[in-house]
């Protein structure tokens, strides 16, 4: 098992935590399982405490969930459906949330 140590980007603490032991490859067995290793990826303020540690696979069936439900909302059934949907998750990626306001200037390139 490697040990992933906390690194430190100018002052603030950055953490990346797999859900479980890493095992250098030439170690590893052939298995199918190894193919996904799920891990977090936390930064914070060095002023702050860290945060609570999430699950990444409960955080991402979650996350998949409301955006699934977020892109059911979308009434338009026509034969451009799929383009329309990634082109409305591409600008709700680009929202900054507190402000509902644009984070980039990324319409251009829809």
């Amino acid at each position: 098992m490697v040990e992933l140590p906390e690194l430190a980007a100018a002052p603030h603490p950055v953490r990346l935590r797999p859900d479980r032991a890493v095992v250098p490859p030439h170690r590893r067995p052939p298995e199918r399982d190894l193919q996904r290793l799920p891990f977090v990826f936390t930064w914070h303020p060095s002023h702050q405490p860290q945060p609570e540690v999430i699950d990444p696979i409960e955080e991402f069936v979650e996350t998949r969930r409301l955006w699934e439900e977020w892109v059911s909302r979308c009434e338009h059934q026509g034969r451009w459906r799929e383009a329309v949907v990634r082109s409305l998750i591409t600008l709700k990626a680009l929202t900054y949330s507190p402000t509902d306001g644009p984070a980039l200037q990324g319409t251009a390139m829809l």
